[in-house]
C-alpha cells in the first residue's frame, strides 16, 4: 500500500495591493504530489475565482511503500520506490531505519547510481514486534548535496480481534477470592485491562460496558449519542474505564454535543450521518434526551437546537407514529416540563 497523506492549507483573508497582487507563503509539510491553490476574490461591486496545479517534489523523490499493518510476530515487505526526477545523475544512499513497534529483518542502508530521469526499486523484510504504532523513517541524500527526510506510521495489531470475559462467582461470609496469576496471560502484553467489581448483588457490568461503547469505531448520531450519554450519569467510573476525567471529560462530552447538534437537520429530528441523510424518529428521540441531560449538566446546547427539538417532539407525540416512538417523546417533553398531563394520561 502506499501511504497518502492529506493536505489542506488556509490563509485567511489577505489585502492586495493596487495591482490586485498578494504574496501569500506556506509552510508545506512532508508532501510529494499535486497541490489545487484556489482562490477568490471580491471587492464593492465584483466577485472572482482562480485555480491551479502545483506540483510539489525534490529533484530525487522516495517512496515507501509498506503492508497495510502488521500483527506481532509478522513478516512482511518495505518496498523503496526511488525517482531521479530532475537534475543529474549520481551516486544515492538510501537509508531506511524502523522504530518502536517493528524492525527490519534486512540491511537498511544502500548505494547505487541512478541515470537522470530512472526510476529504481529495493525491498527490505519488515517485522512486527509489539502492538502498537510503529515509524518508517527515510533517509536520501544524493548528488549537489541532496538531502531528503521523510517518515510514514504503521500499525501493529493483535490478528485476532477484541475480546471481553467476564466472570462471577459468589464469595460467602468468612471466603477470600485472589485472582489467579495467569488471569491475563492469553493477552498479548500491555494490551489486557482486568477490573474488579463487588456489590452485595449481582449487577451490570458498568466499567465493561462504559470501555465496550468508547472503542465504537466511527461517529454517527447513535454512536456518539451511545459513548457521551451514559458519561453525564456514571461519570465517576470514566477513570476505571480508562477515560478521561475532570476538565478532559467535560471538554470530551461537549464536543459530543457540538457533533449531535450539527447532524439536526430543518424539521428538528437529526439525519444519521448530517442534515441531509436518513433520520430514524426513535434515534432522534434518543440524541434529544442526550442534549437535554447535557444541558441540565450544564453543557452548552445552542438554544436553536433545543428550540427546533421540541418542536420536532411534539410533532412526534401529535403524529400517528408507533407507541414507543410517542413514549419516549413524551417522556423527554415531560422531563422539560412541556408534555400535557392529559395528553400522558390518555396515551
Amino acid at each position: 500500500m502506499v501511504p497518502t497523506r492529506t493536505v489542506a492549507l488556509f490563509s485567511g483573508i489577505v489585502e492586495t495591493d493596487d495591482q490586485g497582487r498578494a504574496d501569500i507563503r506556506f509552510e508545506v509539510p512532508d508532501f510529494t504530489g499535486q497541490l489545487r491553490l484556489m482562490a477568490v476574490a471580491w471587492d464593492g461591486h465584483r466577485v472572482g475565482e482562480g485555480d491551479a496545479v502545483a506540483i510539489i517534489r525534490d529533484p530525487l523523490t522516495g517512496e515507501v511503500i509498506l503492508p497495510r499493518f502488521l500483527a506481532p510476530g509478522d513478516q512482511g515487505t518495505a518496498t523503496i520506490s526511488l525517482h531521479a526526477v530532475e537534475g543529474p545523475g549520481g551516486a544515492v544512499e538510501a537509508r531506511l531505519e524502523a522504530l518502536d513497534a517493528v524492525a527490519l529483518a534486512g540491511e537498511g542502508a544502500h548505494r547505487l547510481t541512478l541515470a537522470a530521469g530512472e526510476r529504481r526499486s529495493i525491498t527490505v523484510p519488515l517485522r512486527g514486534l509489539t502492538t502498537g504504532l510503529g515509524t518508517i523513517n527515510l533517509a536520501l541524500s544524493g548528488p549537489e548535496g541532496l538531502s531528503v527526510r521523510r517518515s510514514w506510521p504503521i500499525e501493529v495489531r493483535p490478528a485476532q480481534p477484541v475480546i471481553h470475559d467476564r466472570e462471577i462467582a459468589q464469595i460467602k461470609p468468612g471466603e477470600a477470592w485472589t485472582p489467579p496469576a495467569n488471569l491475563l496471560a492469553r493477552f498479548e502484553p500491555g494490551t489486557a485491562r482486568a477490573t474488579l467489581e463487588v456489590a452485595p448483588w449481582r449487577g451490570f457490568d458498568l466499567v465493561g460496558l462504559l470501555r465496550r461503547l468508547d472503542q465504537y469505531p466511527l461517529g454517527c448520531v447513535e454512536q456518539t449519542t451511545s459513548r457521551a450519554l451514559p458519561l453525564l450519569a456514571v461519570a465517576e467510573l470514566a477513570p476505571l474505564a480508562g477515560l478521561p476525567v475532570g476538565p478532559e471529560l467535560r471538554d470530551r462530552l461537549q464536543r459530543a454535543v457540538w457533533r449531535v447538534a450539527d447532524m439536526q437537520t430543518v424539521d428538528g429530528d437529526f439525519g444519521m450521518w448530517g442534515p441531509s441523510d436518513y433520520s430514524d424518529n426513535w434515534l432522534s428521540v434518543y440524541a434529544l434526551d442526550f442534549l437535554t441531560r447535557a444541558e441540565a449538566a450544564g453543557l452548552h446546547v445552542p438554544p436553536e437546537t433545543m428550540k427546533q427539538g421540541r418542536d420536532f417532539l411534539r410533532k412526534l407525540t401529535a403524529n400517528h407514529n408507533t407507541l414507543r416512538q410517542r413514549a419516549y417523546a413524551y417522556w423527554v417533553l415531560a422531563r422539560l416540563n412541556e408534555a400535557s398531563p392529559g395528553d400522558l394520561r390518555y396515551l
